[in-house]
């Protein structure tokens, strides 16, 4: 693990099970991708299952400097910049 990586285990478990979505990806989508290939990040996780959760916790990896936010047409999209293992 990098010096500079400050996130918490949760938000490295979650960057972990981005790590194959298709980029850029919404909040919708990385909802999608957890319930249909990482059931048991849910499960482990239930608060996961919640978009509310979903966008605060990209968020702060967004600024962790783990991923990057863009806004295109009134949609905000995230794509994983670096991964903290």
């Amino acid at each position: 693990m990098s010096d500079d990586c400050s996130i918490s285990t949760i938000e490295r478990d979650l960057l972990c099970c981005l790590e194959d979505i298709d980029e850029p990806f919404t909040v919708k989508d990385a909802l999608a991708h957890l319930r249909d290939r990482h059931e048991e990040f849910i499960d482990r996780h239930r608060s996961a299952r919640h978009r509310p959760w979903m966008h605060t916790t990209l968020n702060e990896l967004v600024s962790a400097g783990m991923l990057s936010r863009l806004e295109r047409e009134s949609r905000v999209l995230y794509s994983i910049d670096r991964v903290c293992l």
